[in-house]
C-alpha cells in the first residue's frame, strides 16, 4: 500500500496518440488516481520515467520510494539504436 501527501508528483499520462503529458495524481480509497487536462481519454501512465525524477513522492508504508514504472509496452524511441562501447 502506497501513501503520501495529497498531491503526488512524477506521473505522466498519454492517450492513443502516445504523447505523454505531466499528470495530476492523488490517492483515493487506497488507489492512485491519475488524470490531466491535456489527455481526455488516458490509455497509459508512467511514473518517474523522466531524466529528472527528483520531485517524485510516492512511498509505501515502510517509506520506500516507489520504483519507476509504466503501464504500456509501446516501442521506446531508442528501439533501433545500438550502443557501442569503444575501448
Amino acid at each position: 500500500m502506497y501513501f503520501i501527501c495529497s498531491k503526488l508528483n512524477g506521473f505522466e499520462i498519454a492517450g492513443e496518440d502516445q504523447n505523454f503529458y505531466p499528470a495530476k495524481a492523488s490517492i483515493k480509497n487506497q488507489k492512485v488516481i491519475v488524470y490531466g487536462d491535456q489527455v481526455k481519454i488516458p490509455v497509459a501512465v508512467r511514473y518517474r520515467w523522466t531524466d529528472n525524477a527528483s520531485s517524485a513522492n510516492l512511498y509505501n508504508k515502510d517509506l520506500f520510494l516507489a520504483v519507476p514504472f509504466r503501464t504500456y509496452s509501446w516501442p521506446a524511441i531508442t528501439k533501433d539504436i545500438k550502443y557501442h562501447i569503444a575501448f
